[in-house]
């Protein structure tokens, strides 16, 4: 298994631990639809540009968590 593959099941593990075990039963969606109510189009846009990084849909040099990664010594 490689590192990569240890964070996402630790994100993973993370997420499901939140939602169990959250103060107020207050899951992640629940805030994710908080932002939606408050940030109509930013938090949708954040969303979608996340989901185009983990996809590949962005060109290296616009993706802004690539290039995040560069600039703090990946």
């Amino acid at each position: 298994m490689r590192p990569s593959d240890r964070a996402w099941i630790a994100l993973a593990a993370g997420v499901i631990a939140w939602d169990a075990f959250s103060p107020d039963d207050e899951m992640l969606s629940d805030a994710s639809r908080r932002y939606t109510d408050s940030h109509r189009v930013l938090w949708p846009l954040a969303i979608g540009y996340t989901a185009g990084h983990l996809v590949h849909v962005w060109p290296e040099r616009f993706d802004l968590f690539t290039q995040a990664a560069r600039l703090f010594g990946r």
